[in-house]
């Protein structure tokens, strides 16, 4: 594996629910980071509660490579 995709519309659908500030995403998030490795995403359909949560991510992971997809997309109302 070279990265990692989260395509959001798809991924809410899990069980629980994702959070890009949750706890388990969190391990993946400092897993990628340690291993220097790209996140692509797809924040389609994103509310802006993702967008502050997806920021706070951004910042404290100095070694991940972020792709935003389809030049991202407004966030939902």
């Amino acid at each position: 594996m070279t990265g990692l995709k989260v395509e959001l519309y798809s991924t809410r659908r899990l069980r629980p629910p994702f959070r890009f500030d949750g706890d388990a995403e969190w391990l993946v998030w400092e897993r990628l980071n340690s291993l220097k490795r790209p996140l692509i995403l797809d924040i389609n359909y994103a509310t802006p509660e993702d967008v502050t949560a997806l920021r706070g991510v951004l910042d404290k992971l100095e070694n991940v490579r972020f792709v935003i997809c389809h030049v991202g997309w407004p966030a939902s109302e």
